[in-house]
């Protein structure tokens, strides 16, 4: 049975002038967020994806997170769910899918959710740290980090709607 619902909002920057809540890689692909403690203590939760976008480069074009031939874009996330992968066989999970490049001018990509309904899993715990990675397909259909187009940290965004199982912990 399901209790309390949370929303949870996945950002690779902050405006709380705190810098341990949201760190960036190096190669400014990757981002960590910090898990509250007390979110990560009411254990089991669904997660849905409800909403989310990823700026592909800055107006006037100059900085892009993949190549002009980029056409599809997935941000993965450590976030750990019941099930299985083939793409992968380690935790990773991604949590915006099928986000589609429809040409070299696009400047952002929005989850294309199918028959409008969000993406939903189980996680066992969440992490104390939610850690997302962008990839992209090449022309040549390879799946390749997005970490060598950009030198500044252009805006991720993910809504996550949590629902926990148990929300009887404090």
């Amino acid at each position: 049975m399901l209790n309390d619902t949370y929303i949870f909002r996945l950002t690779n920057w902050t405006v709380s002038g705190s810098n341990d809540v949201v760190t960036l890689d190096a190669n400014n692909n990757e981002f960590t967020v910090q898990v509250p403690p007390r979110i990560r203590a009411k254990g089991k939760c669904r997660v849905s994806v409800v909403g989310g976008e990823v700026l592909l480069e800055l107006y006037g074009g100059a900085s892009r997170i993949t190549p002009n031939d980029a056409r599809f874009l997935e941000l993965e996330s450590n976030i750990s769910y019941l099930g299985y992968n083939v793409e992968r066989t380690d935790a990773g999970n991604a949590i915006l899918i099928a986000s589609a490049i429809t040409d070299q001018t696009q400047v952002s990509v929005t989850p294309v959710l199918e028959n409008t309904s969000p993406v939903e899993f189980t996680c066992p715990e969440l992490p104390p740290r939610i850690t997302c990675k962008k990839f992209y397909l090449n022309a040549d259909n390879e799946r390749v980090a997005a970490e060598a187009y950009t030198t500044k940290a252009l805006p991720v965004e993910v809504i996550l709607k949590l629902e926990f199982f148990e929300d009887q912990h404090s």
